[in-house]
């Protein structure tokens, strides 16, 4: 877990934009390539991850065995269990933003030029 966290990710998350400017050679990055950026350091990340856990887990499982289910349980589905979720923080956010703007009301921003 320590060589994972110091040599996997805190230089992608910590410098891994940074690097990304001194690649492009600009002082800063439009938002469009700083989250494209964040989403290939992020990428990056999980196929280390997935070849340091196929490096260090047992030689005769492949790492495709990882992501499949082994016998059918009875139990949740664990994609349905995360849909249903997402769907619940969906509904909380809407919810609360609807809350927000009952009590507090909308605000105008002016924009100077």
């Amino acid at each position: 877990m320590a060589f994972y966290l110091f040599s996997v990710h805190v230089p992608l998350s910590f410098g891994g934009l940074s690097a990304v400017t001194s690649i492009l050679h600009c002082s800063a990055l439009d938002p469009q390539t700083e989250a494209l950026s964040l989403v290939v350091l992020q990428m990056l990340e999980l196929i280390v991850v997935l070849l340091l856990l196929r490096c260090t887990g047992n030689p005769q499982y492949k790492l495709r065995d990882f992501f499949q289910e082994k016998q059918p349980t009875r139990e949740r589905n664990w994609l349905l269990a995360s849909a249903l979720g997402f769907v619940f923080l969906v509904v909380l956010v809407f919810v609360t933003s609807i809350i927000a703007d009952t009590l507090v009301g909308t605000k105008l921003i002016s924009m100077r030029n």
